[in-house]
């Protein structure tokens, strides 16, 4: 028995010293995780930039939606562009930026309409999602709440295992043909805006942004208290936070217009910081989604970075 265990034990590690050296020649997180990897730019912005800055919080309708030279050059705001994926959900979202805010910065919160009443485990794709995250820059860990350790405890770590082993051999399936590794192509510009995508053609399905009755009936008590939690904190330290809406489609808008108005009115009787928009405020013609109702392509970019520039130039919250 004791022979046995001396050789399973050598085997083992055999196989993890081989899967060490596989992933560690053959995978690069900047390449096989371009679109996570940004995380590191928009880290290394929040670190760097020079204030005054507008820091966009949200999922990938600010990934996608946003031109930080348009915002740098026609507002006195460096732009700092957090978003990436929704489905990281928003406690993750606050806490990410929340200890490197300074005085002088202003919070642009512009959620996807789930933030607000979905929570992180009610989706299996949030683990995916932040797993993937973590491979980009394992010091997101430092962000994680419980639920985010419980999940990548018991499922999140084999995806960033299975994920990190697959693209490495993928990889060296390709220098063995000859072909050498892929090129490093960064998805994203010094702001943290995702660059690469902004001329794709619409897709014929785009889904929908949101369930019509989640928006009158889902509860949105504790999500608001969250907020509230972190604009206060932000008063404290002389950061400014307001609440805006995220780009849908016109049609989506059409179709849902009065459950929308409803959900407007529920933010504003629960939220501490000014909501500066109306839904409709952030309504654009269909064509202008790429593959979701929160991802902008093409004149939508410019189009809805424009207003975010007029909302900072004007600041409307000041006289209310």
């Amino acid at each position: 028995m004791r022979t046995f265990l001396i050789k399973l034990a050598a085997f083992i590690s055999l196989q993890v010293l081989l899967l060490g050296v596989l992933v560690g020649f053959f995978y690069n997180t900047a390449r096989d995780r371009s679109f996570e990897y940004a995380t590191n730019i928009k880290h290394a912005r929040l670190a760097d930039a020079p204030s005054p800055r507008a820091i966009f919080i949200g999922g990938s309708n600010v990934y996608f939606g946003l031109d930080g030279d348009l915002i740098r050059e026609q507002t006195p705001y460096y732009p700092i562009n957090m978003g990436m994926v929704g489905a990281l959900r928003l406690k993750y979202m606050l806490t990410e930026v929340n200890s490197s805010l300074r005085p002088g910065d202003i919070v642009v919160l512009a959620l996807e309409y789930p933030q607000m009443y979905q929570r992180f485990e009610d989706s299996s794709r949030s683990t995916i999602v932040l797993a993937r995250v973590f491979s980009a820059r394992p010091q997101t860990m430092q962000h994680w709440s419980r639920e985010h350790w419980r999940a990548m405890l018991d499922s999140g770590a084999a995806t960033v295992l299975g994920e990190s082993v697959r693209a490495a051999v993928d990889n060296l399936g390709a220098v063995l043909r000859g072909k050498g590794l892929p090129e490093i192509k960064p998805v994203a510009n010094e702001y943290g805006d995702l660059v690469t995508l902004r001329h794709m053609e619409p897709r014929a399905d785009l889904g929908t942004p949101f369930a019509p009755d989640d928006l009158t009936s889902a509860p949105i008590d504790a999500h608001a208290a969250m907020v509230n939690r972190f604009v206060r904190d932000c008063e404290a330290r002389g950061v400014e936070v307001i609440f805006t809406y995220p780009p849908i489609p016109q049609p989506s808008y059409d179709a849902h217009h009065e459950a929308l108005a409803q959900f407007d009115l529920r933010l504003r009787e629960k939220l501490r910081c000014p909501v500066v928009q109306m839904p409709g405020d952030m309504v654009f013609p269909r064509h202008w989604f790429y593959n979701t109702s929160y991802h902008l392509t093409g004149p939508g970019v410019p189009a809805r970075t424009q207003k975010m520039i007029d909302l900072l130039s004007a600041r409307p919250w000041d006289s209310e």
